[in-house]
């Protein structure tokens, strides 16, 4: 923990450094929310932990300390005072997460030959097996001898093409 402060500290207190993930930042929010709500404190700060590498811009500092407040409050309000804002942190409004932002455009698929990871590619979650198994095939097509004779596929997780020589 004390590794995990002196981090935060410097990350806070630091220049701003552009632009933060907005995507990655709205999951944080809805995962730190959720995790207090289920009292899964451990949950919710292992989830900050992930989530200050994307902090950056002034807005997702005020966040990040907001979010922090509730496990460290001395140095929440500490480094709220140095971020420039009114009296005490522990007096804000919670952050809302925007929910558009939480929604999955694309998964990324593990892509296997015989059970040995062979790439990864990146589809729809509601795409259709045939669709995956094409695009997937594409990308292993340049290894040698890859013609498959059972193709197992996980939605959302992995292709495995099992070949003849397997058995």
């Amino acid at each position: 923990m004390e590794r995990f402060f002196s981090k935060t500290w410097r990350v806070i207190t630091g220049s701003d450094q552009g632009p933060s993930n907005e995507r990655a930042i709205a999951r944080t929010i809805h995962a730190v929310t959720t995790a207090i709500e289920r009292f899964a404190f451990n949950v919710a700060i292992a989830r900050l932990m992930g989530m200050l590498p994307e902090v950056g811009s002034p807005a997702s500092k005020r966040i990040f300390v907001k979010q922090l407040a509730p496990f460290a409050p001395h140095l929440a309000e500490e480094l709220w005072h140095r971020l420039g804002e009114p009296f005490s942190v522990h007096t804000q409004p919670w952050p809302q997460h925007d929910a558009r932002l939480l929604v999955q455009n694309e998964v990324e698929i593990a892509v296997q030959v015989d059970g040995k990871l062979r790439g990864t590619i990146e589809v729809a979650p509601d795409a259709p097996v045939s669709a995956v198994r094409d695009i997937a095939r594409r990308q292993v097509m340049s290894l040698p001898a890859v013609e498959e004779t059972n193709v197992i596929y996980v939605p959302g997780r992995v292709i495995n093409f099992v070949t003849q020589g397997e058995r």
